[in-house]
C-alpha cells in the first residue's frame, strides 16, 4: 500500500495485472508459463507506476508455493529507485573522471595508489596499469616528499588541501608545475579512509607569468635608459606604467 499509494480496499480483489507492471495479457501470460515451469520469476529492474501515476524502479521476485491443494504466488517488491538513481550518479561521475584533461586520483592512506584516469596519463605519462597498486611518492621529487606527509596529515584530521602548488616528475623525468587539490574519502561513520587528489599542469600558466615578468623587467630597464617621460595605458586608458628621466 505505502509502495503503490492504494488503500487496502482498493487492491484487495483486484488481479494481478490491474496493479502491476504487467499490464498486457502476453507479457502476463508470459510471466504465469515461466511460474508454471520453474517455479521462479525475477526482475531486477521493472519500472512501475503508481496510483499518482510517478514511475518507480522496483525489484520484483515471484515464487510459487503449495496452500493445501491449492498452487499460490507470492510476489515480494522491493522499491530501488534511490538504488537506481544513486547508480546514475556514480555512472556520471566515473564519465566526469575518465574525460577530464586534470589528473584525478585515489589512494590509501599508506600512499598506495588505487585509481588512476586519463588525465593522470597525459600528464604524467604512466598508464593506470603502470601507477594503480604503487606509491604516489613515485611523482614527487625526492627533495619534496615531506610534502606528501603533510598533505596526508590533513587529509586524516578530515581537512581539504586546496590549490597547493607545488612540483612533480613524470615518467620521463621532467619536472613539471602543477596545482594539488586533495579531499579525504570517508566511510559511512565519517572517518578518513583515502584521499582523492586532483592535480592541474600549470606549466604553460606559470611561463606565461615568467614571459609578462621579464617582459616587464625588460620595459623597465629599456624606460630606466630614456631621456623622455612616458606613460604606458592599458587598455582602459588607466596609467600601467610611468617613467620620469633623473
Amino acid at each position: 500500500m505505502q509502495l503503490l499509494g492504494f488503500s487496502r480496499e482498493e487492491m484487495v480483489g483486484k488481479t494481478v495485472c490491474e496493479l502491476s507492471p504487467f499490464k498486457d495479457v502476453v507479457s502476463n501470460q508470459a510471466m504465469l508459463e515461466r511460474l508454471q515451469t520453474d517455479g521462479y520469476v525475477r526482475y531486477e529492474d521493472l519500472p512501475w507506476e503508481t496510483k499518482a501515476g510517478f514511475m518507480i524502479a522496483v525489484e520484483f521476485v515471484c515464487n510459487v508455493y503449495q496452500a493445501g491443494s491449492k498452487q499460490m504466488i507470492q510476489c515480494d517488491i522491493r522499491d530501488i529507485t534511490k538504488r537506481k538513481q544513486a547508480e546514475l550518479r556514480l555512472i556520471l561521475l566515473a564519465a566526469i573522471v575518465a574525460s577530464s584533461d586534470d589528473a584525478i586520483i585515489g589512494k590509501d592512506l599508506d600512499t598506495t595508489i588505487t585509481s588512476w584516469n586519463h588525465g593522470a596519463e597525459k600528464i604524467f605519462g604512466y598508464t593506470a596499469g603502470e601507477m594503480v597498486g604503487s606509491s604516489i611518492l613515485r611523482l614527487i621529487p625526492a627533495d619534496r616528499q615531506d610534502e606528501e606527509d603533510k598533505i596526508l596529515d590533513r587529509i586524516k584530521r578530515g581537512e581539504s588541501v586546496q590549490h597547493f602548488e607545488t612540483l612533480r616528475q613524470t615518467k620521463d623525468g621532467r619536472l613539471i608545475d602543477v596545482s594539488i587539490t586533495a579531499s579525504p574519502i570517508k566511510d559511512a561513520s565519517g572517518q578518513a579512509i583515502g584521499v582523492s587528489k586532483v592535480a592541474r599542469d600549470i606549466s604553460e600558466r606559470k611561463r606565461a607569468v615568467e614571459i609578462i615578468l621579464e617582459t616587464k623587467r625588460f620595459l623597465r630597464s629599456t624606460l630606466d635608459a630614456l631621456s623622455s617621460h612616458i606613460a604606458i595605458l592599458d587598455e582602459h586608458g588607466k596609467i600601467d606604467l610611468c617613467h620620469q628621466p633623473d
